[in-house]
Order: structure tokens, then C-alpha cells, then sequence
């Protein structure tokens, strides 16, 4: 390669300042490059999970789906009971109509979630108290019949969670262990 021109090239030494002011920029620089390939990488993982949330299998062919919204008048069904009795009728007369293969009514399904995280993480904080106070602990030595009752207390937990889990289509772990962490 041959130089764009044969021009002496005039070069002085930086101050402090300047030199700073440029070690500064660098850093920056760096500091940006670093933010921009955690941002790409979180994009793609984003990218990544939406492709899966749309090929998921839902276990029905979402293509012969109806839904209905139906708002019952306050003045018509004013207690619990009567709400509860139109909805058992609505599901009766769509599921006799032709061509019904099922008819549910849909109660929020994302709560049953939060009540799973919420009950985990009481049972956790709970558990946790153990730690402080031995007193507390689920197996006390001393006392055979509060050690069964709380162990009773541990059962009752699992069989919540793994019932409202099932309800979720999810199969609970019985153990976690970093290879089972999904990368």
C-alpha cells in the first residue's frame, strides 16, 4: 500500500487531560459494545421463546375454537347461585348444540399460577423460619406428633402444587439439579 500522500505527519504529545478524555471515550465505547451484546443476545433469547409460545402444543386445533363472552344483568342474577346456575346452563346447552365436541367456562387461568408462587413461596418462608428458631423446624426430635403433624403440612403442600400443576399441563420435578436448568 502506498501512503495517500508523502506529507510529513505531525504528531504531539497529548496532556493529561486529553489523554483522559480519551482513555474516558474508550472505556465508554467498550462499555456500549458490552451493553449492545447483552441486548442482541436477550433479543434473540426473546425471539427465541416467542417462536416456541407459538408452535406450543395446545392439545386442541385452535382453528374450530369459539369463544363467547356473555354478561349476565346484575338486576336478574343478584346472588351467587344464580350465576352459578346460568353458567352450568350455558355449558349444558352449547356442549347438546351439533357439532360441540366440549364447553367450559374460563375462570382466569393465570390465577391458578399466582396461587402456586404464592403458596410456594409462604411454605419457603416458613420453612426458612427453621433456620432461625429450632422451634420451628419441621422435625423436632422431642416431640413425635408435632414433627407428623407438619410433615402432614409438607404432604398437603405437594399435593397442591403438583395438583395445580397438573391443571397447568406441567409435571412437577422431584428434585432440581443444575443439568435440568434449561439453558
Amino acid at each position: 500500500m502506498r501512503p495517500i500522500s508523502d506529507a510529513p505527519v505531525l504528531m504531539r504529545k497529548l496532556d493529561a487531560h486529553e489523554e483522559l478524555v480519551l482513555q474516558t471515550v474508550a472505556k465508554m465505547v467498550m462499555v456500549e459494545l458490552a451493553v449492545a451484546v447483552v441486548l442482541l443476545a436477550g433479543a434473540g433469547l426473546l425471539g427465541q421463546s416467542f417462536y416456541r409460545l407459538l408452535h406450543v402444543r395446545l392439545g386442541f386445533d385452535p382453528s374450530h375454537l369459539a369463544t363467547v363472552r356473555v354478561m349476565a344483568p346484575d338486576t336478574a342474577y343478584k346472588d351467587d347461585e344464580q350465576i352459578v346456575g346460568l353458567q352450568r346452563e350455558i355449558v349444558r346447552r352449547v356442549s347438546s348444540l351439533p357439532g360441540v365436541e366440549s364447553a367450559a367456562l374460563a375462570y382466569e387461568p393465570h390465577r391458578i399460577a399466582f396461587y402456586l408462587m404464592e403458596l410456594a413461596a409462604a411454605f419457603h418462608g416458613v420453612w426458612n423460619k427453621g433456620n432461625d428458631n429450632a422451634s420451628l423446624r419441621f422435625i423436632v426430635a422431642d416431640d413425635r406428633n408435632l414433627t407428623r403433624a407438619r410433615c402432614a403440612l409438607i404432604k398437603s403442600v405437594q399435593i397442591v402444587l403438583q395438583c395445580g400443576l397438573a391443571v397447568m399441563g406441567c409435571a412437577p420435578l422431584e428434585e432440581l439439579r443444575n443439568d435440568q436448568v434449561a439453558a
